[in-house]
């Protein structure tokens, strides 16, 4: 009797850990969702002040993506 309650303990322990992975990916997809719109969102208004000859607000905006890009994007 003891061991079958400790193996429902541990696949009651596992399905809770699986669960609760499933949530945390959710999590990070939406953050990854969001980061993504934010970025092209930041990237647009800065090609907007560049066409309207806006330099340095331009490049502000596109400095906020600098922490964004890897090293090896050659951006």
């Amino acid at each position: 009797v003891t061991t079958v309650n400790n193996g429902r303990d541990a696949l009651e322990k596992v399905k809770s850990e699986a669960l609760e992975a499933g949530a945390e990916k959710v999590r990070a997809d939406q953050q990854y969702s969001e980061r993504q719109r934010w970025m092209k969102q930041t990237f647009d208004l800065g090609k907007s002040f560049f066409l309207e000859g806006k330099y340095s607000e331009a490049i502000a905006e596109w400095e906020k993506l600098v922490p964004f890009l890897e090293q090896e994007s050659g951006a």
